[in-house]
């Protein structure tokens, strides 16, 4: 079905199933996510859907995921930054700035970026705040802030620490740095 449907819904549905069977490889995959773009943006975002299996994936595969961030679509972009929090990639940072870059002002896409930074948030806080960008607009500021007080609330040192050398090294604006000083209590 993945490989000759000439029907989206039958190719979602089929990488769904296997998922679900734990019969998913990374080849089927692939062959989803190199699905035609005219598919739609929900089978789309399904077939992202899949993607989000814990653990890691290859470099092939995490380029072509990487690569949806700038899909067309808002759903396929918040379904990304979702999926993105499952895998381990060192790279997931970048991925998230860019998902966040095309949709700041989204509520959904900032608690999914949110929600997919168990580790890497100072990585992401680090990548951001060094864009004056972030810095200067209102609505970047105050997801600077929201990160900042994620990492915090998460307590876990290493990433406090990497938040703080950036505060000591730069000039993030007093909000910020006070919801990070007060988080980390």
């Amino acid at each position: 079905m993945v490989n000759n449907s000439q029907l989206p819904q039958a190719r979602l549905q089929a990488l769904h199933t296997l998922d679900g069977l734990g019969a998913l490889t990374e080849s089927v995959l692939l062959k989803g996510l190199r699905g035609p773009r005219r598919a739609g943006s929900r089978t789309r975002c399904g077939t992202v859907r899949t993607v989000g299996s814990p653990g890691k994936i290859s470099d092939t595969a995490w380029s072509r995921v990487a690569a949806l961030s700038a899909d067309p679509s808002v759903r396929v972009r918040y379904q990304l930054a979702l999926a993105v929090g499952e895998i381990e990639r060192p790279e997931k940072a970048k991925v998230l700035a860019d998902v966040l870059q095309r949709d700041i002002t989204s509520q959904w896409v900032q608690g999914a970026v949110l929600s997919s930074v168990n580790r890497g948030a100072s990585d992401l806080l680090i990548s951001l705040a060094s864009d004056s960008r972030w810095r200067n607009d209102s609505a970047g500021q105050a997801f600077l802030n929201e990160l900042a007080l994620t990492i915090g609330m998460k307590g876990q040192l290493d990433e406090v620490e990497q938040a703080l050398n950036l505060v000591h090294n730069s000039r993030l604006d007093q909000q910020t740095v006070f919801t990070l000083l007060s988080a980390t209590g």
